[in-house]
């Protein structure tokens, strides 16, 4: 039996066999049981009936403390029901002996819930739902058709049919009322770039909170290229993939197997430890463990980025040549959920560094360089949506509008520029249809788009384009597109039609022009296309094999690689092309497979990696390539053969040409120049022994040493994080005052064997209030003795003291800082040893301190030159009655190193997790980097000089003229100077505003180009070294309607008008000149 229900724009309708009133509940109420109950044993199971109580307690409740006796047995309900007669069997004598049970009426939460309050609710992190207004909990598979990413693998078609889900301007998506706003960070690891990307897709209206989550980035609606997650079903019902760029992929699991939609090409396979995910079409595979955290991404090429992972945070990217992009984050202020990136540490060591709202939206991105970029979220009724863009030159650059349910309905650059806008009939909502089967006990949630009727899209020219959309696959798809008529055409219509797994099957341009496309739906890859056709023609027909054409139209036919989106063989008009990849057979030489790469070069599936071997180009006789790929060779022309090696990274190492001239690539094998990178901002971080920074999530008791080699921290008792009190990052590890501490091993990494060394041991502290009790901070064993911070007990003053070795009272310091005096604000204490004299600081002051009671003389220091040695475990807060009581935070302990010697100002900033910055304009190479090119001729090219990003900052050609090339610290080419052998250094000089658009070019002889650009980022003007300038006025959609070009006096030398019609066509120009 199935129910279902369906939620459009938040309205319920319950339909089928059910009476089902929502797609979920948070809680129910408890059910009402019957138990039984003998005075003196445990109570038994609880059952719907009374009769049903009894036989369970009877056939069910094994006792092991009964002694004698073993098992209930027969059993007997009363006339009245409110007793049971039971018996036990006796196991010495086998004689039963019965009990009196009486039964009781009880409420209870049902399978698969808990108690919360008086109420019941399903265990959502175990994979259970409530069904509708039932009362009880189901499996959970979620199937989410609303976060698809707008691309079509009909893109690698040529022609490419147009999007289904086009975009317009700076970009909205009409069919879904979503707003996209990409943020690239010209970082680049591995041959991936990492992107931001803003999406309000999950705020359409009639949206439902998916029960899974994006990994943690810039917010709710903020992802990047790099923060990707499988979500499992703990029931493992169903998987959800998130692709970092805010879409949700979602596949359904049946015995272990995961599937998705027919219109999908992504697979989800479960491998020993975690599972495997492939994106065909984007040529990777990407392995996740079992906790659904993404390992490693392999591209089919063979080049693998390797992730980690701190507190669940994604902590850095490295790819196999040894690169790293490195993540730092906080707590979420403002009470919005989650964590957030505060900054990106590039390749190069520089930064990128972002602040949020007090509704925890990303509000800006300070670059590389310390310009920054604003973004706004002006609207008072969504306090998620972005309404603009504040560029780096402190002007507003782009605007967007909503609807009044968050739909996004226009985009504009500043003054108007290129502004597109909305409107509908009916506008996008999403669709939650909830199907239960009672067989399996589980509810399958299915989200689909509800598509809008009649959407008119105005364009910046101010005329008006309907839309004809249809559903597929769940998704809105463009159907019908109309457009004005403009200058010797009337008014026209675009058509796009579909296949039975949503491929583009034909498609209608404004002039009548039809193509048509075939694709293999297994794998939802274009075979053929045919262009150039009436838009009477039938698709059914042209498509057929060896099918004639007619004059005009010619046909496009492909092959594809049989695991990926590689196309191994393409027919087109008087050509034939043969791609041969690594590990496929060579139709040209007796179907052996392909071998270009080393053996060992394979992707996570085990199957060699796809980089291409050979390529022959044929020449046919087909002339409209009606033959696709059988078309007739021409054996006059001879065909053109190129191939290629490469290693096991997919670095080419010899490419040889149709004329078979070989060029050579060599590549360094060492690393020269750089220090490691994972260095930060702490001289002294290799001295590091323990930093705990008490970040992560509320409640959560997982400690993080952010050491560079981390020390696994044992929690005990209650301490856990929280996001109660917090000094820096939101978060701080609490102590409740009873009995709980974290115990640290001294290893691995830096141990606590000081010596008779330096060392430092610091913490800010929260006491939460005062007491008579000992409130221990640091507590480290050593021989027979120990060293510690602490507040005494009341028979010390609840001071403040400090001890290297405690053995006697007269080694205990204490200073005149009570409990009281300290309690309830955020303080630093530290202790140092240097040159075997101890000191104690508290918020940067040394201390002056006395003995144990705070009598006789006062020190500043006192000697201790002990050798603190054979050190197994320190400890934070104490067991007993000597538990700290609030919070602390930022603990580092570092060896051999004193941090302080004297007063000092506290630190403003979290404690660093790296060492000394590297030079971020410093040279040489790492390991893979290009280092050669030798061509056919013997000429060698070299590259012996890169920046840590991997490019290029010098080059020797083959006649010794040297090219250095410097970059801006966001990665603009700053300046490129060329030194002939012998002869004079000619640099050419590049400048850009604080946006990054060019605004300057000095070359060698010092002649000067300057550019200037309007508020939206277009370019308006060019001015050379003499004055001369070139004037541009632009309409809105960009066209240039104006150019005047004046001399160094201002006198107008030639002034252009153009006109242009509703469709962007050139209708008249308009010259003169002097």
């Amino acid at each position: 039996m199935v129910y279902l229900l369906r939620m459009v724009t938040g309205l319920l309708l319950a339909f089928a066999l059910g009476v089902l009133s929502g797609p979920a509940y948070a809680i129910f109420p408890q059910q009402s049981g019957f138990r039984v109950v003998v005075t003196g044993w445990p109570p038994g199971p609880i059952a719907a009936t009374r009769s049903d109580a009894c036989q369970a307690m009877a056939s069910g409740h094994i006792l092991s403390n009964l002694g004698t006796y073993n098992t209930w047995e027969p059993w007997s309900l009363s006339s009245s029901g409110l007793s049971c007669s039971l018996y036990v069997r006796q196991i010495s004598n086998g004689v039963m002996s019965q009990n009196s049970g009486g039964v009781q009426v009880t409420s209870y939460c049902p399978e698969n819930s808990e108690l919360s309050g008086s109420e019941c609710i399903c265990k959502e992190s175990e994979g259970y739902i409530q069904v509708g207004a039932q009362n009880f909990c189901s499996k959970r598979n979620e199937v989410d058709a609303t976060q698809v990413p707008p691309t079509s693998p009909l893109a690698k078609a040529c022609p490419a049919p147009k999007s289904s889900n086009p975009e317009y301007g700076n970009p909205i998506y009409p069919l879904t009322g979503s707003k996209v706003e990409p943020v690239p960070t010209g970082i680049e690891i591995g041959g991936i770039a990492l992107s931001l990307a803003y999406d309000s897709v999950s705020k359409t209206p009639g949206s439902v909170s998916s029960a899974y989550s994006h990994l943690p980035s810039f917010g709710e609606l903020w992802f990047t290229s790099l923060h990707r997650k499988l979500n499992l079903s703990p029931t493992l019902q169903s998987a959800i993939v998130s692709r970092g760029n805010g879409r949700l992929l979602s596949f359904t699991a049946t015995g272990g197997v995961f599937t998705s939609g027919a219109s999908r090409n992504e697979t989800l396979v479960a491998i020993t430890g975690g599972y495997r995910f492939s994106d065909v079409n984007g040529g990777i595979q990407e392995i996740y463990n079992s906790a659904g955290q993404l390992t490693s991404l392999a591209t089919a090429q063979g080049k693998v980025l390797t992730f980690t992972y701190l507190a669940g945070d994604l902590a850095s990217v490295q790819d196999n040549d040894g690169r790293v992009v490195r993540f730092d984050y906080g707590n979420a202020v403002g009470g919005s959920p989650g964590r957030r990136v505060t900054k990106i540490t590039d390749t190069v060591g520089r930064a990128i560094s972002a602040t949020y709202d007090a509704a925890g939206n990303l509000a800006s991105l300070t670059w590389q360089d310390g310009k920054v970029r604003q973004f706004l979220y002006e609207n008072t009724s969504f306090a998620w949506a972005l309404t603009g863009v504040t560029d780096e030159n402190t002007t507003r650059y782009a605007t967007f509008g909503y609807d009044s349910a968050g739909r996004a309905i226009s985009t504009e650059y500043a003054g108007g520029v290129n502004r597109y806008s909305v409107s509908y009939g009916q506008a996008p909502a999403v669709s939650v249809v909830d199907s239960y089967d009672a067989g399996t006990n589980v509810l399958t949630r299915n989200r689909t788009w509800q598509i809008p009727t009649a959407p008119v899209l105005t364009t910046p020219n101010g005329s008006t384009a309907d839309m004809g959309v249809q559903s597929q696959f769940g998704m809105p798809a463009i159907t019908t597109m109309s457009q004005p008529a403009g200058s010797g055409c009337a008014a026209a219509t675009s058509t796009q039609s579909y296949d039975a797994n949503g491929n583009v099957a034909s498609s209608d341009d404004f002039s009548g022009q039809r193509s048509c496309f075939a694709n293999d739906l297994s794998r939802n890859l274009p075979t053929v296309a045919v262009e150039g056709l009436a838009n009477t023609a039938s698709c059914a027909t042209v498509l057929a094999p060896n099918a004639s054409l007619p004059a005009g139209s010619r046909k496009l036919s492909t092959q594809w690689h049989p695991d990926w989106s590689l196309a191994t063989k393409a027919a087109q008009p008087l050509s034939l092309t043969t791609s041969i990849y690594n590990g496929q057979p060579d139709p040209f030489n007796g179907n052996v497979p392909a071998s270009c790469a080393p053996a060992t070069a394979k992707t996570p599936d085990g199957k060699p990696i796809a980089v291409l071997c050979k390529q022959v180009v044929q020449a046919t006789t087909d002339a409209d390539g009606h033959l696709g790929l059988a078309a007739t060779l021409d054996a006059a022309v001879a065909q053109r053969v190129s191939s290629f090696t490469y290693d096991a990274f997919g670095r080419v190492l010899t490419s040889t040409d149709p004329l078979s001239r070989v060029t050579t690539y060599s590549y360094y094998s060492d690393s020269s120049g750089f220090p490691d990178l994972g260095a930060g901002v702490d001289p002294s971080f290799g001295s590091v022994s323990v930093l705990l920074h008490g970040d992560g999530s509320n409640n959560s008791t997982v400690m993080v040493d952010s050491a560079s080699l981390a020390k696994t921290v044992a929690v005990v008792g209650g301490a856990k994080i929280s996001t109660a009190q917090s000094k820096f990052g939101g978060s701080s590890i609490a102590f409740d005052g009873n009995d709980d501490y974290l115990a640290i091993p001294s290893s691995p990494g830096t141990d606590f064997s000081f010596g008779t060394g330096d060392f430092t041991v610091e913490a800010w502290f929260y006491l939460s209030s005062a007491g008579s009790d000992y409130r221990y901070i640091f507590v480290m064993p050593w021989g027979s003795t120990d060293m510690s911070i602490r507040f005494g007990n009341s028979g010390f003053g609840t001071r403040l003291q400090f001890a290297s070795q405690s053995g006697a009272l007269a080694t205990v310091y204490s200073s005149e800082h009570t409990q009281a005096s300290l309690a309830g604000a955020w303080h630093h204490v530290a202790m140092t040893r240097s040159g075997g004299v101890i000191r104690a600081f508290l918020d940067g002051n040394l201390l002056t301190l006395r003995n144990n009671i705070f009598s006789g003389s006062p020190v500043s220091s006192w000697t201790d030159a002990s050798n603190i040695a054979s050190i197994t475990q320190a400890y934070i807060s104490a067991s007993g009655a000597a538990t700290w009581l609030g919070y602390m935070e930022d603990i580092r302990i570092t060896k051999g190193v004193a941090r302080y010697t004297a007063n000092f100002t506290p630190p403003t900033q979290a404690f660093p997790n790296t060492g000394a910055p590297p030079d971020p304009n410093a040279v040489g190479h790492t390991v893979g980097d290009l280092q050669s090119i030798t061509n056919a001729a013997g000429h060698v090219t070299q590259f012996p000089l890169y920046d840590r990003a991997g490019r290029v900052r010098r080059m020797i050609d083959p006649k010794g003229v040297v090219t250095d090339t410097s970059y801006t610290p966001r990665g603009w080419i700053s300046s490129v100077t060329v030194t002939p052998p012998g002869g004079v250094a000619r640099t050419t000089n590049y400048t850009y505003d604080n946006a990054g658009q060019l605004i300057g070019v000095t070359l060698p002889d010092t002649t000067t180009m300057s550019y200037s650009y309007d508020a939206a980022h277009r370019l308006t003007g060019v001015t050379d070294t003499k004055g001369n300038s070139v004037t541009y006025s632009l309409d809105n959609m960009g066209n240039k309607v104006g150019e005047q070009v004046k001399d160094p006096s201002g006198n107008l030398q030639r002034n252009i008008t153009r006109v242009y019609d509703a469709l962007n066509r050139i209708q008249q120009i308009t010259g003169a000149s002097n």
